[in-house]
């Protein structure tokens, strides 16, 4: 019986390194945009002005549509613009920040 503990104890020791090891240096905030920059509870009082946004969230895309029966036709796909009071899911990814997406109420 004490091998099986001692094997499930390397188990569970090794799965939780491999676990820290994945989420090491990554860290998702929501910030508020501001006039001044991105406010968060943990930086309220120097709002951050330095920061990086992914590009889904600020570019246009065309999008071809089309099957092996139909010709196919385009749409232009325009992700949202940030605008002051807006609240956007904020990564820390190896010191840098990177805004991810904007967050919105859902229609019920």
């Amino acid at each position: 019986m004490s091998n099986l503990n001692n094997i499930a104890r390397l188990i569970k020791n090794k799965a939780k390194s491999e676990a820290e090891k994945a989420t090491d240096g990554l860290e998702l905030l929501f910030g508020e945009i501001t006039n001044e920059g991105i406010i968060t509870n943990r930086f309220k009082r120097k709002p951050i002005k330095d920061y990086k946004m992914l590009q889904t969230v600020s570019k246009k895309k065309t999008v071809i549509t089309k099957t092996e029966s139909y010709a196919g036709h385009t749409h232009d796909v325009i992700s949202p613009i940030l605008s002051i009071g807006d609240i956007v899911v904020l990564a820390i990814v190896e010191g840098e920040f990177v805004v991810l997406g904007k967050v919105e109420d859902t229609d019920e």
